[in-house]
């Protein structure tokens, strides 16, 4: 093995990630990382999805995009 467990892992969490900036039902992304946003839903309880995939400095996919 090469990796190649680790580097799908990461691609996994990544995709989910990105699955979480777009679904609007969390709230707008725009001006925070994905651990605020996060934070965000939790405290309006919305269930967001597990919080291990947002790290306190991952903008969400649309920063500096629009």
């Amino acid at each position: 093995d090469h990796g190649g467990g680790a580097d799908a892992g990461r691609e996994d969490a990544e995709r989910k990630a990105r699955e979480f900036d777009m679904d609007m039902r969390y709230g707008p992304c725009l001006g925070l990382t994905r651990a605020q946003r996060w934070q965000r839903a939790a405290a309006l309880g919305l269930a967001p999805p597990p919080h291990a995939l947002c790290s306190d400095d991952q903008p969400c996919i649309w920063e500096g995009r629009v």
